[in-house]
């Protein structure tokens, strides 16, 4: 370890891990050149779920700013989405307009046709 005081190698380390909601949001590596207490670890591993708090907090405008992101793209997309629809039910509608006129038109045909032969038979 380096410090404005010098360098010197640690005898113990201990690595405390930030959890938070059951996730490592952190770690610290702490060198010494004592043995840790068992009062010094209970201490860090207490601090620690203040500490990873504290971390989370910090990335939480970050994280809701993504959230707003994404949710805007998402957004877009359903209009696009939205629109492609309109258009296909608008297709789709006047499809059926035309098949409508098409059934009309065949109706008034064949009533013709049939009264044409009903004209002719009696005719004949």
């Amino acid at each position: 370890m380096s410090s404005g005081f010098g360098i010197i190698t640690p005898k113990n380390l201990i690595a405390i891990p930030f959890l938070f909601e059951n996730s490592v949001v952190g770690v610290v590596e702490l060198g010494s050149i004592n043995s840790f207490s068992e009062q010094e670890i209970e201490y860090l591993n207490f601090v620690s779920d203040s500490i990873a708090i504290a971390i989370v907090s910090c990335l939480s405008p970050e994280k809701t700013s993504q959230l707003l992101e994404e949710t805007q793209r998402q957004a877009e997309e359903l209009e696009v989405q939205q629109e492609e629809l309109r258009q296909s039910n608008d297709e789709l509608l006047a499809k059926t307009d035309l098949l409508q006129q098409s059934e009309m038109t065949l109706k008034a045909t064949a009533r013709g046709t049939q009264s044409c032969k009903r004209g002719a038979w009696r005719e004949g």
